[in-house]
């Protein structure tokens, strides 16, 4: 548990819960339970606390309870974790709260799809830090990196996670420093190829938007990635409909897409809306 509150800062119960038992026997409501039990715990040895405790209110959240170390607990994670930034992540405004919490809900709706398919796996997830250091020197941070595997294909991707506070031209910004570090090279001694970068947004419009802005900058680039190296989606059709799913926005391509595309021109790892076992 202190592991995965430091990799993600900020989590509710029934994401701590899936994040640490999906895939047991344990059923939902079980898993619930026993997450609340270590979270409690936690709280008791003063190594995790609340925003409702922080507010005062130990028994009622101002909106939604979300559970983070407290100064100790930053201190036994980096003992787990001895390349973790030692600095106590501080306590922050509900803009912080919500981007952790979407970008742990999207780990959670690959790591559903790696157990819906056959042969799938979410081999890795690291989060801001962790890639970081791996592009250490460089302007670039995602906010996560992630490799998900089938039985045949392997995605590499940057993750970022957009909660729409600022403007297209501040993403704008972002999306030229992705493009200054492919076209260095200076990623390919961390990297073993150049990732996607998935942007997750609040709604389907700051998704077209921020797609829009992404085209204007790699026509700008002669030595850009490919367009479909980016894709857009809302975060509620990540949540919803599943990752690999024909819900992405691409650069200069009309429609919903599949996460990415393959040499052959499919979509990877599997077709649309096909549901079962194929991968």
């Amino acid at each position: 548990m202190i592991r995965t509150l430091g990799c993600f800062r900020y989590l509710t119960t029934p994401q701590a819960a899936e994040l640490l038992f999906a895939g047991s026997r344990l059923n939902a409501r079980s898993a619930d339970v026993v997450a609340a039990r270590l979270l409690a715990g936690l709280r008791r040895e003063g190594l995790v606390t609340t925003n409702a405790h922080q507010a005062g209110q130990p028994d009622a959240a101002p909106t939604r309870v979300v559970h983070f170390l407290t100064a100790a607990g930053r201190r036994a994670f980096v003992r787990c974790e001895p390349d973790a930034p030692r600095r106590r992540a501080a306590v922050g405004g509900s803009v912080l709260v919500s981007h952790s919490l979407m970008l742990a809900d999207v780990a959670l709706a690959f790591r559903r799809s790696a157990l819906e398919h056959v042969g799938h796996e979410l081999e890795r997830w690291d989060c801001d830090w962790q890639i970081g250091q791996k592009l250490a020197g460089t302007q670039v941070v995602p906010d996560a990196y992630l490799i998900y595997t089938t039985s045949r294909h392997k995605l590499h991707s940057f993750v970022e996670a957009d909660r729409g506070t600022e403007g297209s031209r501040f993403f704008s910004g972002k999306i030229l420093r992705y493009l200054d570090l492919h076209a260095s090279g200076r990623w390919r001694g961390s990297l073993a190829v150049w990732p996607l970068t998935l942007t997750l947004t609040p709604t389907e419009r700051r998704a077209f938007e921020l797609c829009a802005a992404t085209a204007v900058a790699l026509s700008s680039r002669p030595d850009a990635p490919p367009a479909s190296a980016f894709r857009f989606a809302p975060v509620d059709d990540v949540r919803g409909r599943g990752p690999l799913n024909r819900i992405w926005f691409a650069p200069a391509r009309r429609g919903r897409q599949g996460i990415a595309e393959l040499p052959d021109g499919s979509d990877f790892p599997l077709d649309a809306d096909r549901a079962g076992d194929a991968s």
